[in-house]
């Protein structure tokens, strides 16, 4: 999971200075740079979406009118992961103005003061938390789910002793059935 910096290419320097006082301030940043020569790069770009717990788009001049840059923050929209970024005065698309922006015109590069700058690093930092919330609650659902399978025997074989070690696991991770199942093999033995 890291931050996805989406910028326009005349913001180069701009992208890559952020990218790095993100990395300093310790978020994993993903920029398109590190898409290694040979690769595909429409299908690194999707990955790094898909990978991402926040999407920043730099709003500026250039990339205001960048097809890339507005899919990407659509993305990051609809995943409500969406982070944007103010670094010069422009006119943000329309389906985006009503998002609030950490505006960094102002801000010297390396202001760790800076009250936008701020409230872009806790904006992140939440993103982060709740994105690894999910991630244990996606795998508590999956231990769960296991469990069932094998207690069941769908597409597997019928087997409690294997379907009990899958239900305390996702006790452990914080399903909140898992214990209620737990219990009722419990029970049945």
């Amino acid at each position: 999971m890291h931050v996805f910096i989406s910028y326009q290419r005349f913001d180069i320097s701009a992208a890559e200075s952020l990218a790095a006082e993100l990395a300093r301030a310790g978020f994993p940043v993903f920029i398109d740079r590190q898409i290694r020569v040979g690769d595909s790069w429409d299908v690194s770009l999707e990955r790094a979406l898909e990978a991402s717990f926040a999407v920043v788009p730099l709003w500026t001049t250039h990339s205001v009118n960048s097809r890339y840059v507005r899919l990407e923050a659509r993305h990051g929209l609809h995943r409500q992961s969406l982070s944007p970024v103010l670094m010069s005065a422009c006119q943000i698309p329309l389906e985006f103005s009503d998002i609030e922006y950490a505006d960094l015109r102002s801000r010297t590069p390396g202001d760790a003061k800076h009250p936008e700058w701020s409230n872009l690093l806790s904006t992140l930092t939440t993103l982060q938390q709740r994105a690894a919330t999910r991630a244990v609650n996606g795998q508590a659902q999956l231990f769960f789910h296991l469990g069932i399978k094998f207690l069941e025997g769908m597409n597997c074989p019928q087997n409690a002793v294997i379907a009990l070690s899958w239900f305390k696991k996702a006790e452990t991770a914080g399903h909140p059935q898992a214990s209620e199942m737990i219990q009722r093999m419990a029970d049945l033995a």
